[in-house]
């Protein structure tokens, strides 16, 4: 039985193994650190702050997210977005990625 103070999200890694997450909702983790945490990816170099893109995804579905300036900022200086492209360190957990499924699309600046 599925508790209400967490989500279920599936995470297509760099190798596209599917890892399914069951995260707790406390409200204080954005989606890199979960990620990186759980150990399916090793990146963020700077610190979940928006600059080195290495974290860029792309999500199945619409949440309650809005994507802010600096995230629009740094998408902008990636080659290959998609129109669901997000950085992962900017996306804080919350019940509306319940289901959610990320691609991870990497970054293409170097």
């Amino acid at each position: 039985m599925k508790r209400v103070d967490e989500v279920n999200i599936r995470y297509v890694n760099s190798l596209g193994i599917n890892c399914d997450i069951t995260v707790p909702l406390h409200g204080k983790d954005n989606l890199m650190e979960i990620i990186r945490d759980y150990g399916y990816e090793d990146w963020g170099e700077c610190r979940g702050r928006a600059w080195c893109r290495t974290c860029h995804v792309s999500i199945n579905k619409e949440i309650d997210d809005a994507i802010m300036a600096p995230e629009k900022e740094a998408l902008s200086l990636i080659e290959h977005t998609q129109v669901s492209s997000r950085l992962a360190c900017q996306m804080t957990l919350n019940s509306s990625f319940e289901g959610l499924e990320i691609y991870y699309l990497g970054d293409d600046l170097l």
